[in-house]
């Protein structure tokens, strides 16, 4: 049986052995500034939202299946600020659906627009495909309640 000044020190060296040891976990993304995105983006454009398709991605990592969701946006171009675009562009993005327990890690886009909403892009395109940045690449312009002038919060 140990001692309890054998305990005393082997709790703390355990709780100091598991944080030296921890596997590295990569934390949420902050939000890009307005700079960040202008300068970040390839294309930067304004439209309206005609279709917003989802569908579900498992992934696995380590063992564990993780479920994404993947969103095809499509949007009727009205302005383009940056780039060239075609009249009707699509582009794509994502957020996380399931996780485990405690996970933490990138999170995709934060704001997801329905159609109908009037909304600025920043865009990259990369594999043939175009892709909003993240986590704040798409701001809902021209009124409503959601308006504040600024990239959109996750809601």
């Amino acid at each position: 049986m140990k001692s309890p000044s054998t305990r005393m020190f082997l709790a703390p060296a355990a709780a100091a052995f598991s944080l030296c040891f921890a596997t590295v976990v990569t934390a949420a993304i902050p939000n890009l500034s307005l700079q960040q995105l202008r300068e970040g983006s390839s294309l930067i454009v304004e439209g309206t939202i005609t279709d917003v398709k989802v569908e579900n991605l498992a992934l696995d990592f380590g063992g564990q299946t993780f479920l994404n969701e993947r969103f095809l946006i499509t949007m009727r171009v009205e302005r383009v600020q940056k780039g060239e675009a075609e009249q009707t562009i699509t582009f794509e993005t994502w957020r996380p659906k399931t996780r485990p327990d405690g996970f933490t890690g990138p999170q995709g886009q934060g704001f997801i627009p329905a159609k109908g909403d009037k909304v600025r892009a920043y865009c990259r395109t990369a594999d043939g495909r175009t892709h909003l940045l993240e986590p704040n690449g798409i701001l809902k312009i021209g009124g409503g309640k959601n308006d504040k002038g600024k990239p959109q919060q996750s809601q």
